[in-house]
């Protein structure tokens, strides 16, 4: 079910075109190697301030033979175009989410599903193990190498209309989901009308009515400062909880010399470490920071949401056949 992308993918110019790093489109840095990372989240977020941590253990373990260049903000581009980029080697590195890379590997889809995670634990203890090996090997097939699996807490509701409490307040509204199709059929079974727009239209989409609210957690909502745009309501409901991921080129890991492949290695591990103990702590600040900002945090009854979305499991599971139920089984299963 693996699905590869085509030779020639649209907006690689473009893309190169804006690069602005000193070097060629796809060409390496004479002295040294350089790794560029590209994301669409601001300088503010935790799992940027992650990469940052990266940046410097790497550099470090180097001495300075390696060195990390961060473009975050969607500098870039947006999440799809940016993880082409890398894929073709454009760039060395992409920060992502793993739902948007569901459309590449349909079995990432599984970290997607409503309701699949209890916890970060959980979601800790399936990606580094057997289930997170198996999606390992199949984007080491499309010419990733994943170099962490980074929290991204709870997606939850927030709307600029009033509160949601239960899945009737949503009926008839826009709410915006990343590209990915079960996040869309997810939010349809709420109740919801689904819009998917990239994040960076997403403050203007909130601006200008094209949507009423959106789904993410608190550090996100925070360093995109959304509350400025009158979404100040948000509801827990932890419909979702998808990782993100760090991805690197494969033929340029390949590339590197063993000791260079050991220090990416560690300052990887011990980035991927350091965000997710720092995950934790950062929410809870950061709900703080938003109430303080005049949002309004709510609690509901999460039963109501998850009898909704029976049938999206129904759905993806007659898409995708039995090896996918059962991969999604095993994520149940995973203590």
């Amino acid at each position: 079910m693996t699905m590869r992308l085509p030779i020639f993918l649209p907006g690689i110019v473009v893309a190169c075109s804006v690069l602005a790093v000193g070097a060629s489109c796809g060409r390496r840095e004479q002295a040294g190697e350089t790794i560029r990372i590209a994301s669409v989240l601001p300088a503010e977020h935790p799992s940027s301030q992650a990469l940052v941590f990266f940046q410097q253990r790497l550099e470090e373990l180097s001495d300075g033979e390696v060195r990390v260049r961060l473009f975050l903000n969607s500098q870039l581009g947006n999440d799809i175009e940016t993880v082409e980029m890398c894929q073709m080697g454009n760039i060395e590195a992409v920060f992502i989410s793993s739902a948007s890379m569901s459309q590449f590997i349909p079995e990432l889809t599984a970290l997607s599903m409503p309701f699949i995670f209890r916890d970060s634990e959980h979601v800790y203890a399936v990606v580094d193990g057997p289930v997170g090996d198996g999606f390992r090997e199949k984007l080491g097939g499309i010419n990733f190498r994943v170099l962490g699996f980074y929290d991204a807490g709870s997606r939850n509701m927030m709307t600029n209309t009033g509160p949601i409490e239960s899945p009737a307040d949503l009926a008839g509204m826009k709410i915006r989901v990343m590209p990915a199709p079960v996040l869309v059929d997810t939010i349809n079974a709420l109740g919801a009308a689904a819009i998917s727009i990239p994040q960076g239209e997403v403050y203007t989409g909130l601006q200008t009515g094209v949507i009423d609210g959106w789904e993410n957690n608190p550090q996100t909502a925070a360093s995109f400062r959304m509350y400025e745009t009158g979404c100040i309501h948000y509801a827990h409901t932890k419909h979702l909880m998808i990782p993100d991921m760090l991805l690197l080129n494969r033929s340029f890991y390949a590339g590197l010399a063993p000791h260079v492949r050991a220090w990416v290695d560690q300052a990887a591990r011990e980035a991927e470490l350091h965000q997710r103990a720092r995950w934790q702590e950062s929410e809870k600040a950061t709900v703080e920071q938003l109430q303080e900002a005049g949002m309004k945090f709510n609690r509901v009854d999460l039963e109501p949401f998850r009898a909704r979305v029976d049938s999206v499991y129904e759905t993806y599971y007659h898409r995708y056949g039995p090896e996918y139920e059962a991969i999604c089984r095993r994520i149940a299963e995973t203590e």
